[in-house]
């Protein structure tokens, strides 16, 4: 999966106290449990 639009998720700002969170870089890996699937099977998907 791809985002066309990183800026959607920002996490960056400010908290109390003067403290400062930077977003960080991420990566998403999305498979199944069934790699071809047949119509009407049930699959699970992880995310790591």
């Amino acid at each position: 999966m791809t985002s066309s639009n990183p800026d959607t998720l920002d996490s960056s700002g400010s908290l109390a106290g003067g403290q400062t969170v930077q977003r960080a870089d991420t990566q998403t890996a999305v498979t199944s449990s069934l790699n071809p699937s047949e119509l009407g099977q049930a699959l699970t998907f992880t995310c790591k």
